[in-house]
């Protein structure tokens, strides 16, 4: 996905919590309740992080498809497109976060508002999903009241997906989540301290404690989001704690340090830089410093990585979208992905290189044995009676005992293996000849 796609979300479901931080909940019955009248309940296990994002990648799928429903998709496709390696154990985990999903209750007792009046709601999330067995290809069908709630819903926020597999942190997503939807139509938003502990929800007892996480969590979310949240923290009495978030403007660094050049720098490496890009872009002067700050800080591969990314991904303002890259290293992923698909296929090469060795030296064996074997026959051919009658005696004594009785009681298959140890025998003594 790219920066500029956005997946739609209800804002019920960034209010309350439909996934846990926490992934280290043991299987069985789960119910976690808000006092507003929520209750998320999960008769499996509840979804963590990384089936939030599992579960991002096929809303975005299904909106992409009018709204579809039923799903397919690979179990490739799907980590790949939320940026988690594509291993055995990965794998195993997509069937689990489905289950997760489909074993996932919401309960909104007067508590589901719809921008206009609170209702009551129950549904779950994921209806029924599996697996064909020929192309391992999945289906997920969703549940259509969920589903539906997102399509019509007036009262949404679009999330940006590419954040959200970004930021890493649990706490930082949810926190992403929960700042996205209060941030809807003001600036600022205030919170008690424990009541955002119970919005995330996390353990903490303290509000002390909860304004510790809280502020790490969000310096991460404002890596990645293109404005700045101010974070101060209220202390009326002791033990309480309001947190007041102030979203911002944020200035570019690049228009804060970044000095403006008139000419190109001299470096051989800086214009191997300017060959990387489109040729329409050469000539910018403000890519020129751009490159060349990154390049001097971060070298060569770092930069013409990020440029390639952008010129695969980037669909409008090329000069923001190559910005955003080098700073957050996007062209990362691609270069890993293109350096895998490059050893994939040299292993490929050399394992058909092998193959065709195999095969060669199995048909040479075939056609030497195959000679050996009509050798034996014509000089078994030319023997007299009394000697072919000699040989075949010699070649039943030599066979084991269990091949004797199979021979003696004149079994399926026995004649040709006394006829294997015959030509066995004429050929030793060709060779002795």
């Amino acid at each position: 996905m790219t920066t500029e796609e956005f997946v739609k979300q209800d804002l019920n479901f960034l209010e309350y919590p439909i996934w846990l931080i926490d992934d280290r909940v043991e299987p069985g019955v789960f119910t976690w309740k808000d006092r507003d009248g929520f209750t998320f309940e999960s008769r499996y296990r509840p979804p963590s992080k990384s089936d939030l994002l599992f579960l991002m990648f096929l809303l975005a799928k299904s909106q992409k498809n009018k709204w579809a429903g039923m799903i397919f998709f690979t179990k490739y496709e799907l980590l790949k497109g939320c940026n988690i390696a594509a291993n055995k154990q990965w794998y195993a985990r997509v069937e689990d976060s489905l289950k997760r999903w489909e074993f996932t209750r919401l309960i909104f007792e007067g508590s589901f508002y719809d921008g206009k009046e609170y209702k009551t709601l129950h549904f779950g999330i994921i209806d029924s999903w599996g697996v064909e067995e020929d192309s391992q290809r999945v289906w997920v069908s969703f549940n259509p009241i969920w589903l539906t709630k997102i399509q019509s819903s007036t009262f949404f926020k679009m999330l940006n997906f590419n954040i959200m597999k970004e930021l890493r942190s649990p706490l930082a997503v949810r926190l992403y989540e929960i700042l996205i939807k209060n941030f809807q139509g003001r600036n600022i938003w205030k919170c008690d301290a424990m009541k955002l502990a119970l919005k995330i929800p996390l353990k903490e007892k303290y509000a002390s404690q909860v304004v510790k996480k809280i502020i790490p969590a969000v310096n991460r979310v404002n890596s990645f989001v293109d404005f700045l949240i101010k974070v101060t923290v209220e202390e009326p009495t002791r033990g309480k704690a309001t947190i007041i978030f102030e979203k911002t403007e944020k200035e570019s660094p690049h228009q804060q340090t970044l000095p403006f050049v008139s000419e190109k720098p001299e470096d051989v490496g800086f214009k191997m830089l300017l060959e990387v890009l489109p040729p329409d872009r050469r000539e910018h002067k403000t890519l020129w410093v751009l490159i060349e700050n990154y390049y001097k800080k971060f070298g060569f591969d770092y930069v013409a990585r990020n440029i390639n990314y952008t010129k695969v991904k980037s669909t409008v303002n090329f000069r923001k979208f190559l910005s955003d890259s080098l700073k957050k290293d996007w062209g990362l992923s691609m270069a890993e992905d293109e350096a895998a698909k490059k050893h994939a296929d040299a292993e490929a090469r050399k394992k058909i290189v092998e193959t065709e060795r195999i095969a060669r030296e199995t048909k040479t064996k075939q056609e030497f044995d195959q000679e050996m074997t009509d050798r034996a026959k014509v000089y078994i051919a030319n023997l007299s009676a009394e000697a072919s009658a000699a040989l075949k005696t010699e070649a039943f004594g030599r066979l084991d005992d269990q091949s004797k009785a199979l021979v003696t009681r004149k079994s399926a298959g026995a004649e040709m293996m006394l006829k294997i140890m015959m030509n066995k025998i004429a050929l030793e003594r060709m060779k002795l000849s």
